[in-house]
Order: C-alpha cells, then structure tokens, then sequence
C-alpha cells in the first residue's frame, strides 16, 4: 500500500538496527492500524479493530507487545517510530482524541517522545487519494545531527515533545517493489 510509510528506507532502518544491536536482542514489530478494503467483509474482531481510534489502537497494540516482551526478556528500552503528530504527549486543542504519545505516556511515565528535526531535502508522504508523492521539506532551525531535550514543562507543553532529534538532510525513501 503506497502511502508513504512502506519503502525501501524502512527496511534500510531496520537492517541497521539490527546490526546496531547485533549484541544484543531486536524486536520489530508494526503497530499501526491497519486500512481497511472497502466492499470486503470484515471479522467482528477486525470491524471492532477498523472501529478504534487509530492512536488508540497503537497505543493498545503497543503496550502489549512492550509487556510481552518485557515479561520474556525482562526490562529494557522500546524505541517506537511514530509520526510526529501522533508521538505527541500534548494534544493539539482542534484533535478530540488522544495522541499515541498521550495514551503511551500514561502507561509509561518514564517514556522520553523525540521530534524529528531535519535541515531540509524532500520526503514522500501520502496527500492525495492517488498515494505517495514527493515534496520538499522546509528545513527545522536546529543542527544536524543535534538532539536536545525540553527540561522546562512550559517548553514541553508548548513543543507537545520531551525534545527533538535532527537528522539531517532528508531524501525520498522509494517504494517497495
């Protein structure tokens, strides 16, 4: 499904944390809601799923794998890729539903949500019913390459993020196949 999230930079991120942690143990799992196919007959497990708030359902979804795994391995770090809006831990006032970063905050006090930050380049994100297309990115006004942390409450609650991470120049990732 050509929107942007599946292509070959997701899997390119994928090898690398695998090697990154080849000492140690990676899970990677999908937690997104999945799109549903108009005209197919759905499961009354699959309609209620299809019926949840998406930040909902990841969150939800997040959660149990995060316990799953924990409970099999024992504690250790989770590190969740998630677009920028839905990794808020503050709501935009317009949204009446909570953000994944909102629901995952509650159940993880201790959770520390990133923005990406980027100093220019293009991206490929899903804007039109015809799928993914290709734009230019407008570069953020901090270093490449920096990551900096929101200490203040008021910065956090103004950023709706713990901090920021920039990682540069940004180019498409292509689509898979």
């Amino acid at each position: 499904f050509d929107d942007g999230r599946a292509g070959a930079g997701l899997i390119d991120l994928f090898t690398t944390a695998r090697r990154a942690a080849s000492g140690g143990t990676v899970r990677v799992f999908a937690f997104d809601l999945p799109g549903g196919v108009v005209g197919t007959i759905a499961t009354p497990e699959v309609a209620a799923m299809l019926n949840t708030p998406r930040d909902q359902f990841m969150a939800e979804t997040a959660v149990a794998a995060i316990e799953d795994w924990s409970a099999r391995q024992g504690p250790g770090i989770a590190v969740l890729l998630a677009g920028s809006l839905h990794s808020r831990i503050v709501r935009y006032p317009e949204i009446d539903e909570p953000h994944l970063g909102e629901l995952l905050v509650e159940r993880f006090p201790q959770l520390v949500t990133l923005e990406g930050h980027w100093t220019g380049g293009q991206f490929r994100a899903a804007t039109s019913p015809r799928g993914a297309e290709i734009h230019d990115a407008q570069g953020i006004p901090t270093p490449a390459g920096s990551i900096g942390r929101h200490y203040r409450d008021e910065e956090v609650q103004r950023y709706g993020h713990h901090g920021w991470v920039n990682v540069g120049l940004l180019t498409p990732s292509l689509p898979l196949g």
